[in-house]
């Protein structure tokens, strides 16, 4: 007994940081698991998924330390005049994750506040003009006092023979837990109308933060900025981060902002509108305005990094649609000027809407309000509420991943769910469930969490057209075996088999053809005769004949006279490890009272089911004397 704990000490162990998976689903969850989400801002992870709802990577994103925190509004933390009536938009929509345009970076846009800050501390975001008075210039001076908060600045906007007729804040201070007096000199006669609050942390001079990763799933806080100020505006939830390669990023809020990566001066607006959702697809910017008659535009600018306009691409109603994100993919039915042929839209209380491109418009199949004129009120799940959505196709066929939200409360949705829609119809036809279209409750979030956003992994092929079953890396006594199966294949030209060190920089190392297209299970191989010491990593580059590629995930094995990995010492529900034995061998996993708490079998790399073990430190110990440590979160 004395010897393990000497061993805490005295470990020597490879720790390697935790990966994404190529070909997998992240998903934006807030809230730690035991608080009960409310309206007070909430801690933030990334969750990683396969496809068919297995847990994989978690990172916790944020820290203590301004500048790199990021958090996001709880349920209910909306921007309202009463702060007693939360918006829906101000939750729901936050937190929207988003993969770039080169499939390399995921980008998260937040608060640069810590969780559990107060809703009822309240910034001042607007201060309507109820009476304008006489004898008011631009010189005057506006005090704002009392409502028990500090900071809130503002001054005359505009003014007409000496009247005034608007207000811009200037700062929002902190805060106010009630309305305060605001008192103006060098004039009579003024009187304030409504005095707007909303949470301080969404008015537009609070830090916003974006959060990028690329598969090595280490978040990067540097791009750091506040809000535009021009034009004059009030405040806004943040809710997503978009990018072409992670360089240059737009950010959807009060208005769609652009800042370049790592900046920390304020934004530049790009369109003086606040959206639902925004994307990039083909290098052009579309923002979806929601309830607006213009319904998806697309910026003027593809890509504008200075003030533009928009035009629409799909109209709304204008009165009763209510979009809340949108994907486009390319079926390769024909397709409108970019190659898109298929647009899917998640409806606010009404389910997914779909479109199809007839050549020289956008037309509905699927939809309750889409476009302008009488809805045909059979868009899928038309009783069912989804927000953030992704798309690829598989094997031919678009398959819809979407967030799923209570429809009687949309802010104060918890343990909500992952959706994974199948469109087995043509592009032009009506998904109808059971018949053409299978849908799927993947996963839900779990009591006192939420899910916000979906997207998938870095690296992640859009059109997946070789489906692989199983991957395998064994270490014999001087190579590596790699072996694995395809149950279907659609043009597939090769696999470049890529070998790494460190998990991130793979180089290839060969290649094997492929079957070209085959609904017929088939079976691979190759040796890499020269492993290195220590552990490898390995992947497969699968390239389509038209010199598309995909990745698969990434295996690894170990070399060296005996050794132990823990991929990674903070865990959850799994604890994934390495070990260079050839044959099983025994190990056991014990609590920092040295009793033993689990005793296996291992072989290679493997995955154990620690869920049931407490919060905790643990040591492992093999049969072959290698030590390790991790700790249950």
């Amino acid at each position: 007994m004395k010897k393990l704990f000497t061993l805490l000490f005295a470990l020597c162990v490879v720790v390697v940081q935790a990966q994404f998976t190529a070909n997998r689903l992240v998903v934006t969850r807030v809230g730690d698991g035991s608080t009960a989400l409310g309206t007070n801002t909430a801690p933030v992870s990334l969750l990683e998924f396969t496809t068919a709802g297995v847990a994989g990577t978690t990172v916790n994103l944020g820290s203590s330390t301004a500048g790199s925190r990021l958090t996001l509004g709880g349920v209910g933390a909306g921007s309202t005049t009463t702060v007693t009536a939360p918006a829906f938009s101000a939750t729901t929509l936050e937190g929207q994750l988003s993969l770039s345009q080169d499939l390399n970076y995921l980008t998260l846009a937040g608060y640069d506040v810590p969780a559990a800050e107060l809703s009822s501390s309240t910034g001042i975001s607007s201060i309507a003009v109820s009476a304008g008075g006489t004898g008011y210039t631009f010189a005057s001076v506006i005090t704002i006092s009392g409502g028990g908060g500090t900071g809130a600045t503002a001054v005359i906007n505009s003014l007409s023979s000496g009247a005034i007729t608007g207000i811009r804040m200037t700062n929002n201070g902190s805060g106010y837990t009630s309305t305060p007096t605001v008192t103006i000199s060098i004039g009579t006669g003024f009187t304030a109308g409504n005095i707007t609050r909303v949470p301080y942390w969404q008015g537009i001079f609070s830090n916003r933060v974006v959060a990028r990763l690329n598969n090595s799933a280490t978040p990067n806080y540097s791009t750091n900025f506040i809000s535009s100020s021009t034009p004059a505006s009030t405040s806004g939830a943040v809710k997503q981060a978009v990018s072409v390669d992670g360089s240059k990023i737009w950010v959807n809020g009060v208005r769609l902002e652009y800042v370049a990566f790592g900046q920390t001066t304020q934004a530049t607006s790009v369109i003086n509108a606040g959206a639902r959702s925004i994307g990039i697809f083909q290098n052009q910017l579309f923002y979806d305005l929601g309830f607006s008659a213009s319904g998806l535009l697309a910026t003027a600018t593809s890509l504008p990094e200075a003030s533009t306009t928009g035009a629409s691409v799909i109209g709304m109603d204008g009165t009763n649609s209510s979009p809340g994100a949108f994907v486009f993919l390319d079926t390769r039915a024909g397709g409108d000027s970019r190659g898109y042929d298929v647009c899917y839209f998640s409806e606010i209380g009404s389910g997914l809407d779909k479109l199809y491109y007839n050549g020289s418009a956008w037309v509905p199949v699927n939809s309750t309000r889409l476009p302008v004129g009488a809805p045909l009120g059979n868009g899928l799940f038309p009783t069912t509420a989804l927000s953030a959505i992704t798309a690829r196709i598989e094997n031919g066929q678009p398959v819809i991943y979407a967030i799923s939200y209570t429809t009687t409360n949309a802010s104060t949705t918890t343990n909500n769910s992952i959706y994974v829609i199948r469109d087995n119809s043509a592009y032009n036809e009506a998904m109808v469930l059971g018949t053409n279209t299978v849908a799927t409750n993947l996963v839900s979030a779990g009591a006192n969490y939420a899910f916000r956003g979906i997207a998938f992994t870095p690296q992640t092929n859009i059109v997946l057209s070789v489906e692989l079953t199983d991957l395998k890396a064994k270490a014999n006594k001087t190579s590596t075996l790699l072996t694995w199966t395809t149950a279907t294949e659609k043009n597939n030209a090769l696999f470049q088999i890529e070998q790494s060190t460190n998990g991130t920089d793979f180089q290839t190392i060969g290649q094997v053809k492929g079957s070209g297209t085959t609904a017929r299970a088939a079976n691979y191989n190759f040796e890499h005769k020269d492993p290195s010491v220590g552990v490898n990593y390995y992947r497969l580059k699968q390239v389509d004949t038209n010199g598309s590629a995909t990745y698969s995930a990434v295996r690894s094995v170990l070399f060296g006279k005996g050794g132990l990995v823990v991929k990674t010492t903070l865990v959850h529900d799994a604890l994934d490890i390495i070990t260079s034995d050839e044959t099983s061998t025994p190990l056991s996993i014990f609590n920092i009272s040295g009793q033993q708490v689990l005793n296996t079998k291992v072989q290679g790399e493997q995955r154990l089911d620690v869920s049931t073990l407490p919060i905790g430190l643990y040591i492992i110990r093999t049969a072959t004397g290698d030590v390790g440590r991790f700790v249950k979160q």
